[in-house]
């Protein structure tokens, strides 16, 4: 049953006071710039304004929102989740269109868009975006106790092993959301934005997605999709804010080594390519795991797949 208070209900100059209390609601709503929602963030609203509103006393959330979802813009989402293994199906809310981006970010408290996701927001390729990446970052972790070598490299890159990539994913019969457990990085690079639809979300910006598609190429289509978006980011990556979120971000292995290969096929100007090369080039490395038909490119010290080479 959904609690519609009294006094709501007593007609002033001929209109019914809960057309007024509704109007209200529906304007506050309207106002946050927000879409997507908890049933904590709603709690949080209810608690907030239910004076202001003149809600009745015997009004619970569960009533608010039902009474919402009945009479007027807000709608349950159900994130299923697609992997057998996670049981545990997510409810958000939605208020009027919301874009699925917004969405999103709200899968996790203090998650935002990544990889393949942030390539589309910033328009870097033309790779719809059918999949939609969410990245909540790990606590922090102690630095590795052994020094990186040749050999450790071999073994984690070369021959047929892949990249693992993340299996927890939901759906809301519409979208599929990827939910990744990325480094801590105390959110480095990460903004506040606009998305294509009008939604407000938490993104990489370009220079810290350029980093992240080349750490993981999976997650952005694979590398030639990677090597589309450093050419849709020449004349808009700052070459300054890249350097120093690679430094900042701190991967043990030597990606600066594939971020000069992009960047030096895609056009990138010679002062970046240099100051990737002055971060040191003491290792072979590789673009991707597992490269079936590997090509050596040493002014990079780097292994590629043939076909980019063609």
């Amino acid at each position: 049953m959904v609690y519609i208070p009294t006094a709501l209900n007593t007609p002033i100059a001929g209109r019914p006071r809960v057309a007024i209390a509704k109007r209200q609601i529906e304007e506050h709503f309207d106002r946050l710039g927000q879409c997507a929602f908890t049933k904590k963030d709603l709690g949080e609203i209810f608690n907030e304004q239910r004076n202001r509103w003149r809600l009745s006393t015997a009004m619970r959330l569960t009533d608010f929102i039902d009474y919402l979802a009945a009479k007027s813009h807000l709608t349950e989402v159900a994130l299923t989740p697609t992997f057998e293994e996670y049981s545990r199906k997510l409810v958000r809310f939605t208020w009027r269109d919301c874009s699925p981006l917004e969405l999103a970010c709200t899968i996790r408290g203090g998650a935002y868009l990544s990889h393949a996701t942030a390539v589309f927001v910033h328009d870097l390729n033309d790779q719809p975006s059918t999949t939609v990446f969410v990245n909540r970052e790990q606590s922090p972790k102690p630095p590795p106790r052994s020094a990186l070598t040749q050999e450790a490299l071999d073994r984690a890159f070369a021959g047929d092993k892949k990249q693992r990539t993340s299996s927890l994913a939901y759906t809301d019969g519409r979208n599929r959301f990827v939910v990744l457990a990325g480094k801590d990085t105390r959110d480095a690079g990460v903004v506040d934005a606009v998305d294509p639809y009008g939604g407000r979300i938490r993104v990489t910006n370009i220079e810290r997605t350029l980093v992240d598609i080349a750490v993981r190429p999976a997650y952005a289509g694979g590398v030639e999709r990677v090597l589309e978006a450093y050419r849709g980011a020449v004349d808009v990556a700052s070459i300054a804010e890249l350097v120093a979120l690679l430094k900042r971000v701190g991967h043990v292995y030597p990606y600066h080594q594939c971020i000069g290969y992009y960047a030096d096929r895609a056009g990138f100007p010679p002062d970046l390519l240099g100051k990737l090369r002055s971060i040191g080039l003491d290792f072979d490395f590789y673009l991707a795991h597992g490269i079936a038909s590997p090509h050596y490119v040493e002014k990079w010290r780097l292994y590629v797949p043939q076909h980019l080479e063609n």
